[in-house]
């Protein structure tokens, strides 16, 4: 019966589904050391293994003992999940890590073990309104103020506040450039 308690509980660490958020410096960094730091970390690499920030590079890769995108494959993975008296159990003697840590570290794995947080990409901004003449293929002129382009409308804003969603295709070939130029700044 212990031996299946055993086992189930290991089950448990592994098959939980990886949390979301995990980040080296913020969520994995500090388990290290706080759990790891006295046998790997300040210049101690018990079993050549060091996870201070500046050397844990080392100790990543598709050989290392912590494989990007694969948390199962990761002999430091499979070091923190092993049964507790287990010989070569991580940490060891009764220092086991909590299950949120467990999680965080399997997540920070499965994500490609990067060492600085991806930088999201910047939403696009806006490009500037555009005032300016506007003609249209008729050879009749307004100036107005170009705001956004949604579908085949272009929206001219006049002085007044009004805005006007005028088709594309009516203005002349000059006007039409400027439409193009606004939405290109757009797509930036």
């Amino acid at each position: 019966m212990k031996q299946f308690l055993v086992i189930s509980s290991l089950a448990i660490f592994v098959a939980m589904p990886p949390a979301k958020g995990a980040d080296f410096k913020k969520d994995v960094l500090p388990i290290f050391e706080s759990s790891c730091g006295k046998c790997h970390m300040q210049g101690t690499s018990k079993g050549d293994l060091s996870l201070d920030a500046d050397k844990i590079s080392l100790t990543i890769s598709s050989s290392g003992a912590i494989k990007p995108k694969d948390a199962e494959g990761s002999e430091l993975f499979k070091r923190i999940t092993m049964p507790e008296g287990t010989e070569h159990q991580m940490p060891p003697k009764g220092g086991r890590l909590g299950k949120s840590d467990v999680r965080a570290i399997k997540e920070w794995i499965e994500a490609g073990a990067l060492l600085e947080a991806a930088s999201k990409p910047e939403a696009p901004k806006p490009p500037q309104p555009v005032l300016g003449d506007w003609t249209n293929v008729q050879g009749k002129t307004i100036t107005a103020t170009l705001i956004k382009v949604e579908g085949d409308k272009a929206h001219l804003q006049m002085a007044n506040g009004t805005t006007y969603p005028y088709p594309i295709g009516q203005l002349s070939a000059e006007s039409q450039a400027k439409v193009k130029a606004f939405m290109e700044a757009s797509a930036r």
